[in-house]
């Protein structure tokens, strides 16, 4: 198994620099498509769950961090990688580490 994973601290650290700012940017970056569920375009970020995760069956205690956004209309939920989320803060975002 590897073991170069992230450490908690550091995904902390991560967690707390994407701010609604960061979130809407990334949104408008990739063209936030309309709800698949009910094809509303109206989304909002939950508070205290911007960020969420699961643990992996079999993985240590590994967490999977996603960036989730609900449907204002019929409250589906959409997710997005957080690797994903890391490339845009590191790469695309052009506030970070201003």
């Amino acid at each position: 198994m590897d073991d170069s994973l992230q450490n908690t601290d550091e995904l902390e650290q991560e967690i707390k620099s994407f701010t609604d700012d960061a979130a809407l940017a990334f949104l408008k970056k990739i063209q936030n498509r309309p709800c698949e569920a009910c094809g509303v375009d109206d989304w909002f970020l939950i508070p205290d769950l911007k960020v969420a995760g699961w643990e992996e069956p079999l993985s240590r205690g590994v967490l999977n961090p996603v960036f989730v956004i609900s449907c204002k209309n019929c409250g589906n939920l959409r997710s997005f990688a957080w690797a994903r989320i890391l490339w845009f803060m590191k790469s695309e975002y052009p506030q970070h580490g201003e």
